[in-house]
């Protein structure tokens, strides 16, 4: 059995400047600040966040994740249904998004949400 969860809440600046910190980005993301939010046990223990954002063109899985003592019990799920939810609420028909090729549980929760591959990119390191 699943522990029960709050829906996500509004997070507080810090934490999120921490996870746009670790992943190389900056407060420049397009898209609607009130939209970044933080999954939360009943409890209150943080399991993971969304960061729904832009391109040029449309809606974008861009920033979330799973903090890593919480992997494997189907939070990646509800975080992708609920940034799909958020955007699709915003009218927004079309949403990409990306992952490393290597990255097999990302693109199995891609694929678990119905989204469908249109592309592979592998960057080779030097």
């Amino acid at each position: 059995m699943r522990t029960p969860r709050t829906t996500p809440r509004a997070p507080g600046r810090a934490l999120i400047r921490a996870a746009l910190a670790s992943f190389g980005a900056g407060p420049a993301l397009p898209g609607r600040r009130d939209a970044w939010q933080i999954e939360t046990l009943l409890d209150g223990t943080v399991t993971g966040f969304i960061i729904p954002t832009r391109t040029a063109y449309d809606a974008s899985i861009s920033y979330f994740g799973v903090l890593p003592e919480h992997r494997g019990n189907g939070h990646v799920h509800e975080l992708l249904s609920q940034m799909v939810q958020g955007h699709h609420d915003d009218g927004k028909q079309r949403i990409v998004g990306t992952t490393d090729a290597a990255n097999i549980p990302m693109r199995a929760a891609f694929e678990g949400a119905g989204s469908v591959i249109t592309r592979v990119r592998i960057v080779h390191a030097q």
